[in-house]
This record gives C-alpha cells, structure tokens and sequence, in this order.
C-alpha cells in the first residue's frame, strides 16, 4: 500500500489521515507550511496527531517513508479595506483647487505580503498603480475615480485598462480591498458672462413703465452649476440667481 501523510516543517504529524489521492486539499491545514511524505506499508498505521513521522518506521521494516518529502507554503492575501487619512469616505475637489494637494491612503490589511493602491475609474478599468500610499490629485483631469488596495503575491500581471473583475491580477494569489475609496474631481470654470445678444454694459431707464429684465449667457463650465451674482459698484452683493 501507498500513501500520503502530512507534516510540519519539524515533520511531526498534523492529520491523522492517510491520503491516498494524489489530489490533496491542503486549504484547511494548520500551518503555513507543509510537508507532504510518501508512505509505503503493508498494513495501515495508527497516524498520531503532533508525533514524530519518524515514529512510523522506527523499529517497523515494514513500513518505509519516502526519501523526500513535497514543501507546500500556503500564502495568506488579504485584501482588507482601505481608509483614507483624513478619515473620509470619499473625495469631492475642484479641478483649480489640485494642485501639490494628495490623498494618503491606509490599510487593516493583515497579510505580509505585497500590497499597492490602484487607481481605477467607475468602471473599476485600471488607470495606473500608485507610487507608495498617496495619489497627487494635481495629476488628474476631472472626472470620478476609484483607489482601491490590493494584496498580493508573484508577479504583478495588471495593465492599464484591464478591467479588474476580469483579469488574473497578478500569477500568484490576490485579494482586492473589500471597499473603494471614491475620488470625484469637478471642472469649473467661471468664463464671461454677457446678456444674450453678446453686450457687457447695458443701460436701462429707471422708473418707467417698463419691466428692465436681461438675459444673460455664459461661456463658463457646462459640467457644473451656474449662477450669476448682482452686485453693486463697490463688489457688495445684491442677489444671486441660477436664472439666465
């Protein structure tokens, strides 16, 4: 007969079963690492949990251990989440108020193993890996962006694109940050104002019958809101309205 038993790297015994697949299920073994040992026997030992392997041949000619034995390290990823440092949970700036500002970002993650941000857009499709644990927002056009953390082992297989839920991240294990942190970085732009045929000073006779109404028009940014501001000579503020 033939099996296999599992040991500790000091080759004491963790499982008393005597595998007899070539497939084995090593993800709820005990230890980090473990030895696999080929057994030859005519009858079945008793395998005891925490003894020597050693203890199956000892003084037994009919039981032989293999002459070498199989390392298995089993590798823990933990994605975790990530906060950032401020402690928001997500980022709302203006594109002119960016630049030399950063995000700094942290992990619970408790693997010791690689760990990087990756900056995505909502489409979770990657734009780059950050440098360290920050993201410059000076670096960024508006738009909404994604930080995510990852854990990982091998080799890092992630290009710029790749959709995150449809790659093999990298070639060994992975796990990616149970969270996001959400970045939402809005263009504005004041532009001119003028009235709606093109004037910049208009003249309206005062205490007439008739009602003095303008219509404005604006060059400034069309992804955000859009007011405009009376004010008097001297900058005091009159009224301010959304209405054109």
């Amino acid at each position: 007969n033939y099996s296999y038993i599992l040991t500790d790297t000091n080759n004491v015994l963790i499982s008393t079963t005597l595998f007899d697949d070539q497939n084995l299920d090593l993800e709820n073994a005990p230890v980090e690492t473990v030895r696999i040992w080929g057994l030859s026997y005519f009858s079945a030992p008793e395998l005891v949990e925490g003894t020597a392997a050693s203890g199956l041949v000892e003084g037994n000619d009919c039981n032989a251990l293999s002459e070498n034995f199989i390392s298995v390290q089993k590798i823990f990823v933990d994605g975790g989440e990530i906060m950032e440092a401020a402690g928001e949970a997500g980022t709302l700036i203006c594109s002119n108020e960016t630049s030399g500002g950063e995000l700094q970002f942290t992990t619970n993650s408790t693997a010791n193993l690689n760990y990087i941000f990756l900056l995505t857009g909502t489409d979770d499709a990657l734009i780059r890996t950050l440098a360290g644990d920050s993201l410059a927002l000076g670096s960024l056009p508006g738009g909404n962006y994604r930080v995510y953390g990852l854990s990982y082992s091998g080799e890092l297989l992630l290009q710029t694109g790749d959709l995150l839920s449809e790659v093999a991240i990298s070639d060994g294990c992975y796990e990616l940050s149970a969270n996001f942190h959400p970045v939402a970085i809005e263009s504005v732009a004041g532009g001119q104002v003028s009235s709606a045929s093109g004037e910049n000073l208009i003249f309206v006779c005062a205490q007439d019958i008739y009602s003095d109404i303008i219509n404005f028009s604006n060059t400034g940014s069309a992804e955000a809101s859009y007011a405009y501001i009376l004010a008097d000579n001297a900058g005091e503020i009159l009224e301010i309205t959304a209405n054109d």
